[in-house]
Parts: structure tokens; C-alpha cells; sequence
């Protein structure tokens, strides 16, 4: 077999190509060989998440982490293979990491945040919702996604609606903000706003069941009986065409 640095850099090209089967293989046989080289266990555990064996990318990248300083990324797959088998608190952990990391970029954290929310750790994914905000204020999605766990949390509704009406200030056009906004200030008795906010959106464009649930209720509200007709007919096409899905959005 070749030197290590050349396997190494032939495997990450095989890996930004998504040739992960040939990565695994390639990874797998050059740990025997080079039994301490950190970057190639740290290789053949990123090919290993990627491939969804956990436990096998458990090994490799605790294998690594005592071999070098894993790299973000690597530190990424290593929580989600204890996340995957398991080991919440480790998870947890890795996942803290890697937010509280500057290096870590921007694009990866509502990755991280996401999987905290999965865990059920809503402060903790609020914490890292809140890093992004301070790193990039124009990113919707986090502003979103502060009400969204602030929403989880128990947060008074004027600091949720305060949080998604920024999401939708920097993207008008994304049809959740505006439904989920809608619904949170029907919920306040600012009918008339909810009203206006949705009264404009095609119908057509909303696939998502549980967000025409909200703009039904918000028509019913306003005694627009023909949005409301057209609302349920869609629903009930939409039900029908799709399998049950998981809620979207704050409750």
C-alpha cells in the first residue's frame, strides 16, 4: 500500500465524490497498516457515519480523538454516532463542542441545533440558534428557530412572535414564517393581523397539512367561509395523498 498521507488524500477525494463503499475499504485496510495514524481512523469514521454504521464510526473516531484533535466535522459525526447508539449525555456533549467552537462554520450549526432539538435538549439548541444570530444576523432560519424552542420552552408568546417576525422580516416568502406568525397572533387575539397576513397566500403553494390546519382556523376566525371550503378541500386531498408526518413548526 501506498504512504499514508497519499491513501489519506486519495480517500477524501473518494469521500467529496460520495464513493463512500470505496472510502470504508480503502480506510479499513490502511488502519492496519498505519494503526496509528489519526487522520486515517478519523477518515474511516466519517465513512462510517456517512454509511449509517454507528457503532462501527464510534470505534474509528474514538480511535482518532486519541490519536489527534478530531476536526469539526469529524467532531460532528462522532455525536451523532452516540446520539445513534445511544449515549445521549456524550452526545450532548459533542454537540456543545462543536457550536461553542468558532471554527466551527455557520452552515453547520443549525445541523446542531436540529439534533439537539431531537434530543430534546430545547435550551441547548436554543443556545446555539442564539450563536448564529450573533454570528450572522441574516440567517431566517435561526430566528425561526429561537421561537420555535423558545415556543418549546414555555417562553411567553410576545417573545416567540418577536422571534418569527424577524425570521419572516429577512424571508417574506417562506409560507412556514408566515403561517406560523399568523397562528401566534390569531393565538393573541390579533385576529385582524393574523388575517391579513394569510388571506393572500395560493393555496397552492401550501402542501404542509398541519400549517393549513392553522390558516383554517384563522379563515374560520375571520368568517371567511369560501378560504375556509377551499382550505379543507386541500387538506383533505393533501391527507390523502401523503403519509402521517411529524408536526411543523411551534405548536
Amino acid at each position: 500500500m501506498n504512504c499514508a498521507r497519499e491513501v489519506f488524500s486519495t480517500g477524501l477525494r473518494l469521500l467529496k465524490g460520495g464513493h463512500i463503499n470505496q472510502v470504508t475499504e480503502l480506510a479499513a485496510e490502511a488502519v492496519g497498516e498505519f494503526p496509528d495514524d489519526g487522520p486515517l481512523w478519523e477518515l474511516l469514521g466519517v465513512a462510517y457515519q456517512r454509511d449509517g454504521q454507528y457503532a462501527e464510526a464510534l470505534h474509528a473516531l474514538e480511535t482518532a480523538s486519541l490519536l489527534k484533535p478530531l476536526d469539526i466535522g469529524a467532531r460532528f459525526c462522532l455525536a451523532e454516532a452516540y446520539a445513534a447508539t445511544g449515549s445521549h449525555d456524550l452526545a450532548v456533549f459533542v454537540y456543545r463542542m462543536v457550536s461553542e467552537d468558532r471554527r466551527s462554520p455557520v452552515w453547520l450549526l443549525p445541523k446542531v441545533a436540529s439534533h439537539l432539538g431531537e434530543l430534546k435538549e430545547f435550551e441547548h439548541a436554543l443556545d446555539v440558534c442564539q450563536t448564529i444570530v450573533e454570528r450572522d444576523a441574516e440567517r431566517h432560519e435561526a430566528h425561526f428557530g429561537i421561537g420555535f424552542y423558545l415556543r418549546r420552552l414555555g417562553a411567553k408568546t410576545e417573545r416567540v412572535i418577536a422571534a418569527i417576525q424577524q425570521a419572516f422580516d429577512l424571508a417574506p416568502e417562506t409560507n412556514l414564517y408566515r403561517v406560523v406568525l399568523a397562528s401566534l397572533l390569531q393565538e393573541m387575539g390579533r385576529h385582524e393581523e393574523a388575517y391579513e397576513l394569510l388571506r393572500q397566500i395560493p393555496l397552492s403553494s401550501v402542501n404542509c397539512p398541519h400549517s393549513l390546519r392553522r390558516m383554517l382556523r384563522v379563515f374560520h376566525t375571520a368568517s371567511d367561509m369560501q378560504r375556509v371550503l377551499d382550505c379543507s378541500r386541500c387538506l383533505r386531498r393533501i391527507e390523502n395523498e401523503l403519509p402521517p408526518t411529524s408536526s411543523e413548526g411551534t405548536e
